[in-house]
């Protein structure tokens, strides 16, 4: 599954989200998410999304 092919209705429920990327891998795996970050962020802020400090997000 490509993580950037998202469904119009996923593509909703993305609203007011808060993305947890967990750092820490062990060094054998080679499919680390993190490495993927920057194209995903690339990706949402084309479709109009923005990102926000956290305390901006929860007030």
């Amino acid at each position: 599954m490509n993580p950037f092919a998202l469904s119009a209705y996923q593509m909703v429920g993305l609203n007011g989200h808060i993305l947890l990327i967990h750092l820490g891998t062990v060094p054998e795996r080679t499919d680390k998410f993190y490495n993927h970050l920057p194209r995903l962020i690339r990706t949402l802020q084309r479709r109009g999304y923005e990102f926000v400090p956290l305390q901006e997000a929860v007030r």
